[in-house]
C-alpha cells in the first residue's frame, strides 16, 4: 500500500503524450533531444508559461521502431502547477499546427487498475 502511494506521488507532475511526432534519428540521444524540443514547442504554443527548465525529463515509452505508431512520451514536469496549467490549456490544441492537433495528452496513471493519481 505504501509503495502504491509513493508511486502516485511520483506521477503527480507527469503527463503522457500519445501520437507525438517520432524522430527519424537512429541515435537515442538525438531522439531524446527531438522529443524534448517537440514538447517545448507544444507547451509554448499552448501559452502556459512553461519554460524548457520546467521540463525535467521526456522519455519515449516502449521500444523505438516497434509498430507503426509513434511511441507515447512520458513528460515529467517540475511542478504540479505547470501540469495543471498545461492540462487546462489543451483546448488550444485545435488551433495549433497539424503536428500538435493530433496529439492526445493524459494524466500519468498508476499501473494498478489505471487509477488517476489526482483522485
Amino acid at each position: 500500500m505504501a509503495a502504491e502511494e509513493i508511486d502516485k506521488e511520483n506521477r503527480r507532475c507527469n503527463i503522457v503524450m500519445y501520437r507525438a511526432t517520432e524522430s527519424p534519428a537512429d541515435n537515442a540521444t538525438e531522439r531524446g533531444v527531438h522529443d524534448k524540443r517537440f514538447v517545448c514547442q507544444m507547451l509554448t504554443g499552448l501559452q502556459v508559461g512553461v519554460a524548457e527548465e520546467d521540463i525535467r525529463q521526456v522519455i519515449g515509452l516502449g521500444r523505438y521502431g516497434e509498430g507503426a505508431n509513434a511511441r507515447p512520451l512520458l513528460v515529467q514536469l517540475g511542478s504540479r502547477l505547470a501540469k495543471y496549467i498545461a492540462m487546462e490549456s489543451l483546448y488550444k490544441l485545435k488551433s495549433m499546427d497539424k503536428k500538435f492537433r493530433r496529439v492526445i495528452v493524459t494524466h500519468d496513471l498508476t499501473k494498478k487498475n489505471g487509477k488517476n493519481v489526482n483522485s
